[in-house]
């Protein structure tokens, strides 16, 4: 059952699951804060959930979640699974007991037939019960770690800067910057109706820092850690 439950999910004995004397206090204080309204941006570098891993999610109909999960354990390092809502059930027993997966995301994008149709911060008003959440690793959850490190990614760097630069200016609001990411031309595995090329972030370094840089994303194999493609002047961290 250990074997089974690691090849699904990616788990570490630090999920709250696994280690129920955590401290989760700070990541259920930031979804309160998202379900409440009171944050709708992007997570990259936000203020005490540093500590946290961080996810992506991706909910579809139950039709289609067999071809999905099949999806992600194809493509690993595209989609590295963190935990699976059974269907009609927006509680993700395993990474964040007690969360609302309906009203404890910043924003969410509503897609059909592949379209983007709206966005919205609270998706109660379509919930389904035979929805099932997917919950992916996000590369969000180890750049405090770089910035500890003396590494801090580029685009959290020009994110303060433009935050300092709003308060100074008297100005409430900035547009706020996430990491940059690219299409590669390698594709991915597919499986039913998903498929597709690989999809990268990127964060820029000096050629003599990659060798370090690689060193601390790589112990994150279910957070898009390690770079799938370190090149001269850059290193190309895996997927969003």
């Amino acid at each position: 059952m250990e074997s089974y439950r690691y090849l699904c999910t990616g788990l570490t004995l630090d999920l709250p699951a696994e280690n129920p004397t955590r401290d989760t206090t700070a990541a259920e204080n930031f979804r309160l804060k998202c379900r409440t309204g009171g944050h709708t941006g992007q997570t990259s570098g936000v203020e005490g959930i540093e500590k946290h891993v961080q996810a992506n999610l991706v909910i579809l109909p139950k039709q289609y979640a067999f071809d999905f999960l099949l999806f992600c354990l194809r493509n690993p390092k595209a989609c590295p699974l963190l935990d699976v809502t059974d269907p009609g059930s927006a509680i993700p027993k395993t990474v964040a007991p007690g969360a609302d997966l309906r009203t404890d995301l910043p924003k969410y994008r509503v897609w059909r037939h592949g379209k983007l149709v709206e966005e919205v911060t609270d998706i109660s008003h379509i919930w389904r019960d035979d929805l099932v959440c997917f919950l992916l690793g996000c590369s969000f959850s180890w750049e405090d770690l770089l910035t500890q490190n003396g590494l801090p990614p580029r685009h959290i760097e020009m994110e303060t800067q433009n935050r300092a630069r709003a308060q100074a200016e008297g100005k409430g609001t900035h547009v706020a910057r996430t990491v940059p990411m690219y299409e590669t031309n390698v594709p991915n595995v597919p499986s039913g109706p998903f498929a597709g090329n690989l999809v990268v972030s990127m964060r820029p370094y000096l050629p003599e820092d990659i060798p370090r840089v690689s060193e601390i994303t790589s112990r994150f194999p279910s957070s898009h850690g390690a770079p799938i493609a370190p090149k001269t002047h850059t290193h190309t961290h895996s997927h969003e």
